[in-house]
């Protein structure tokens, strides 16, 4: 006869008898089918590792590996005489003046409408750009949820405005080692009645003690403000870090999980331009609280420059 105490449990449709009766030890008999382990495996899997750590000058070292076997050094840009000095005359820019049509598709069909153009020439452009400048990105990216950090209501020229810090925070849950927060200041007019086209900036937060030349004269928010517009900074370092240092980290990190990229994958600027491409969909999914319906990138760095370009390919209207 059986004790009352006898348990039976149901584990991968085979049975575990934990039988105990009086007098007797425990008698254990258990029979898993291999799901039963995977599935305790898998309960009991160890933490992901750390991400991978590489030093500027590691990271360096690893794209000579590409066949490069030096790296010319940046224009001058502040010494019209220098040897290196930055050029601005278009005639010595030009080195490959018979460019290929821009309306010719690579098997040499002339686009003929608007479909061709944004389903088959328009493609073609971005897999050339991101083959050969900016490095393909990979097909799926985590998603963004924007939140507003803060809002504040100040005066600029004269003009009352609303300014909103917000930030995006960019799903880890396939890595959690790595955290991914996008900056981005939007300010409107206090008394928009509703969306107003906005001018975002790509900003730069230099580190501490860096001497900075007065900016050039150009057009000022006051300006944007004036037309009912709205202004609006986003900082892309804070989606991907300026230098090879953080390239395990950063959304480029998060999506190769802590792991070196390979040679040939994106890099920071691509980075930059995902992370401003981000912010589109603000539009639709924060429209009243933020009161922006349109969107127009500006910038004045030679590097946000290159990221923006990228940008406007994704869709967006530039100017520098």
């Amino acid at each position: 006869m059986k004790s009352p105490w006898t348990g039976y449990w149901k584990l991968s449709n085979r049975t575990i008898n934990h039988s105990c009766r009086r007098g007797r030890p425990y008698n254990w008999s258990m029979s898993f089918r291999p799901a039963a382990l995977l599935f305790a495996l898998a309960t009991f899997a160890a933490k992901p590792p750390d991400p991978v750590h590489l030093t500027t000058a590691e990271d360096h070292a690893r794209t000579l590996k590409l066949g490069i076997e030096s790296l010319r050094r940046g224009a001058n840009g502040r010494d019209t005489k220098a040897d290196d000095a930055a050029n601005y005359d278009e005639s010595k820019a030009n080195p490959y003046p018979e460019l290929p049509d821009l309306l010719t598709l690579n098997n040499g069909t002339k686009v003929r409408s608007a479909a061709d153009w944004w389903k088959k020439r328009r493609p073609e452009i971005v897999e050339l750009f991101d083959r050969e400048v900016y490095g393909p990105m990979p097909k799926v990216t985590p998603k963004v949820k924007w939140e507003v950090a803060s809002t504040e209501r100040e005066t600029n020229g004269g003009i009352e405005v609303i300014t909103k810090k917000l930030i995006g925070r960019v799903d880890n849950s396939a890595y959690p080692k790595i955290t991914v927060d996008i900056e981005l200041n939007l300010s409107t007019p206090a008394d928009a009645k509703h969306p107003v086209p906005v001018v975002v900036e790509l900003g730069y937060r230099f580190p501490p003690g860096r001497t900075l030349r007065p900016a050039p004269p150009g057009p000022t928010w006051q300006q944007v403000l004036a037309k009912g517009w709205g202004y609006a900074s986003l900082y892309p370092t804070t989606a991907q870090a300026d230098n090879g240092e953080g390239l395990t980290r950063g959304i480029i990190g998060l999506v190769n999980k802590g792991q070196p990229r390979k040679l040939d994958d994106w890099g920071a600027l691509r980075a930059w331009a995902w992370g401003a491409s981000r912010a589109s969909p603000l539009r639709s999914s924060t429209r009243r609280a933020l009161a922006a319906s349109s969107y127009i990138a500006v910038t004045s760095a030679n590097s946000s420059r290159t990221s923006l370009r990228r940008t406007s390919i994704t869709g967006w209207p530039v100017t520098t």
